[in-house]
C-alpha cells in the first residue's frame, strides 16, 4: 500500500504543471478522424471537454507515394520517419517516428475554431505549428517489424505552438504551447495512433493541456543618448 502511494504522488508530480502568472489553462479532450495513408493528411477533432469547438492539424505529404498504393506509401513512411529510429533499451524497445519541420518539406500546422472555454469563456480562432511523435513498440524485441506489431495502437503525442498573428477573437496577441497524447477518452477500444488504408480513418482520441496567455509587448531598443533625451 506504501509502494502505491507514493507511486501515485509521483505521478501527480508528472502531471503537475505551473502555469506562468496571468497565463490561462486548459484540459482538453477530443476525439477525431484521420489518416496518414491519405492525402492530404488531416485529421478533424470535436472538443469533448475542456473546450467548445473543433480543431484539425494537417502534415505535408507532398513527397509521400500517393495513396494509391498503399504499400509504397507505408514503406516510404517507415523507411523515412521510423527504421532509422529504434530504441533499443531492453523492456521498452520501440521505434519513434518524428514529424516536424526538419524532416518534412514544411511545419506542421494546427488550427482550433473555439466556441467557448471553460473557466472563462473565451471565443475564437488558434493556430501554430505542432510537432508529432509516434511511437510503435518491438513487442518481440528483435529490431524487425512484424505485421501485429505494424496492425498494433500505437502511442502518439504531439505538441502545439501557437503564432499569435494567427489568432482571432479572445485570443489576439495571445501566446502559448500545448501538448497532448493518445489517451481512451469514451470506453471501448483504445483510440490510439493506427495506419489505416483508405478508405477508412483512424480514429485518434487525445488527452493534454494548452497553457495560453498575452504576448509580451516588444520593446525598441534604444541608446543611451536617446533615453537621456527624452528627459531634457
Amino acid at each position: 500500500m506504501k509502494r502505491l502511494a507514493l507511486a501515485m504522488t509521483a505521478l501527480a508530480i508528472v502531471l503537475f504543471v505551473v502555469a506562468p502568472v496571468g497565463a490561462t489553462q486548459f484540459q482538453p479532450g477530443s476525439s477525431g478522424l484521420g489518416s496518414f495513408m491519405k492525402s492530404p493528411v488531416v485529421y478533424e477533432f470535436n472538443f469533448l471537454f475542456g473546450m467548445t469547438g473543433t480543431w484539425s492539424f494537417t502534415i505535408d505529404d507532398s513527397l509521400w507515394p500517393d495513396p494509391s498504393d498503399p504499400a509504397a506509401r507505408f514503406d516510404y513512411i517507415w523507411d523515412t520517419f521510423f527504421a532509422g529510429n529504434y530504441d533499443a533499451t531492453p523492456g521498452a524497445q520501440a521505434w519513434r517516428g518524428y514529424f516536424d519541420g526538419l524532416t518534412l518539406p514544411t511545419v506542421p500546422t494546427f488550427e482550433m475554431n473555439v466556441t467557448s472555454t471553460i473557466p472563462p469563456n473565451m471565443v475564437g480562432t488558434l493556430g501554430g505549428s505542432a510537432t508529432f511523435v509516434i511511437q510503435v513498440r518491438d513487442f518481440v524485441s528483435d529490431g524487425v517489424l512484424s505485421q501485429a506489431e505494424k496492425d498494433n495502437n500505437h502511442g502518439f503525442n504531439v505538441t502545439l505552438v501557437i503564432d499569435p498573428s494567427q489568432g482571432t477573437g479572445d485570443f489576439v496577441n495571445m501566446c502559448g504551447t500545448g501538448s497532448m497524447a493518445a489517451f481512451a477518452l469514451t470506453g471501448g477500444d483504445e483510440k490510439r495512433f493506427n495506419f489505416v488504408d483508405p478508405p477508412d480513418d483512424d480514429a485518434l482520441e487525445l488527452l493534454g493541456q494548452m497553457i495560453i496567455d498575452p504576448c509580451p509587448s516588444p520593446v525598441e531598443d534604444s541608446s543611451w543618448g536617446t533615453i537621456k533625451a527624452l528627459y531634457k
